[in-house]
């Protein structure tokens, strides 16, 4: 409900411009912390944006609620919900660990170590190599598009089966 008060002009034109608005809807999200981080974003970054793209006010209600209120015009609200869940889909962290032929360490790492920088740098993935005898093996973490990047260009270098991996 919208309290409206002042002088009768006031009151008039501002019902009319909320009255253009048209149905207005506030959905609610439940959230964890690390949606809640993912959702808010550096500085405030991916919230803002988010807001300005939408044209809906976003709050995150941390613990114990642990929601992220959306409210805005129907059409802009059903939008910035399927952004939200768009955005937690491909940021979420994920783990995938690949296994390769010791005898590929060579290229995996490169001169210094710069492939696997490059990777890691390109990707935004966290590479962790295991230390083994025939075979090794080596983890990537990090958001799901990150890890995805990572395993395609880690799969190409080290030529494995992307099926079996």
């Amino acid at each position: 409900t919208v309290r409206l008060a002042g002088p009768h002009d006031a009151v008039a034109a501002a019902e009319a411009q909320i009255s253009s608005l048209g149905p207005v809807a506030v959905r609610r999200v439940a959230v964890d912390t690390e949606q809640q981080l993912i959702l808010i974003g550096r500085g405030g970054a991916t919230i803002s944006a988010l807001q300005e793209e939408t044209a809906c006010s976003l709050e995150v209600k941390k613990a114990p609620a642990n929601t992220l209120i959306i409210a805005g015009r129907v059409a802009d609200a059903d939008r910035a919900e399927a952004m939200v869940h768009e955005i937690l889909e491909t940021q979420r962290r994920v783990e995938v660990t690949l296994k390769f032929d010791s005898e590929q360490k060579g290229t995996l790492f490169g001169k210094g170590g710069a492939t696997i920088q490059r990777i890691q740098q390109e990707s935004r993935a966290s590479l962790d190599i295991g230390r083994g005898a025939a075979v090794c093996s080596i983890k990537i973490s990090g958001p799901a598009a990150c890890v995805d990047k990572a395993r395609a260009a880690l799969v190409e270098l080290l030529h494995l089966d992307a099926e079996c991996t």
